[in-house]
C-alpha cells in the first residue's frame, strides 16, 4: 500500500487520541507545541495531532495539524500570515492572497498518483467556516473532518500568555 493510500485509509478510519496533552516550548520564540498519538482499531498509528499555539500573540493564533511523517491536514488560525493558492488550484478554492483563518485539507492536497511522495507543503487552502471563531470550535471541527474522537478530558486547553501584551 502506498503512503497516499495509507493516509486515505487512516483518514477514513475512526481514530482515538492516546495520551494526554502536554505543552512544551517549541523552537521559535513565543511558540508552544503539544502533540497526541492516534489509534485506529485499537492499534497505534503513525498519525498524530500536533498543535502549535502562540500564547503571547496579540490575537488568537494557533495551528492544528494532522501529521503522517509530514503534515497532511492543517488549520491555520491567524491573520498575520497570508496565503495564496496557485493559479492551478481547484476552481472552488479562493485565489487570494488572503490573511484570514483557513484550512488545508488532504482531499485538495493529495497527490494525484498513488505512488507519488506525500506533499512536503500543503499548497491549497480554503476559508474556515465563519462560525469557527474560537479554538474549541476549530478543534472540534478539525476532529470531525478527520474522524478523530475526542475522549473525556482530551480537549486541549491553549496555554495562557506568560507576559503582558
Amino acid at each position: 500500500m502506498s503512503q497516499c493510500e495509507e493516509v486515505d485509509a487512516l483518514l477514513a478510519a475512526t481514530k482515538v487520541m492516546a495520551g494526554t496533552w502536554e505543552w512544551t516550548d517549541n523552537h521559535r520564540h513565543n511558540e508552544r507545541r503539544a502533540e497526541m498519538a492516534l489509534t485506529a482499531g485499537g492499534q497505534l498509528t503513525y498519525m498524530r495531532i500536533v498543535i502549535k499555539a502562540f500564547p503571547n500573540h496579540e490575537e488568537l493564533k494557533f495551528t492544528i495539524m494532522l501529521v503522517y511523517g509530514v503534515c497532511v491536514w492543517r488549520i491555520c488560525h491567524a491573520t498575520d500570515t497570508g496565503h495564496l493558492n496557485p493559479l492551478s488550484r481547484p476552481a472552488h478554492l479562493p485565489f487570494g492572497p488572503f490573511d484570514t483563518p483557513h484550512y488545508h485539507p488532504w482531499a485538495e492536497n493529495r497527490p494525484a498518483s498513488l505512488n507519488a511522495a506525500l506533499p512536503k507543503n500543503l499548497k491549497y487552502a480554503n476559508f474556515l467556516p465563519a462560525e469557527l471563531t474560537d479554538f474549541n470550535a476549530c478543534f472540534e471541527w478539525f476532529c470531525t473532518q478527520t474522524n478523530i474522537q475526542i475522549g473525556n478530558g482530551q480537549m486541549p486547553i491553549l496555554p495562557l500568555p506568560d507576559r503582558l501584551l
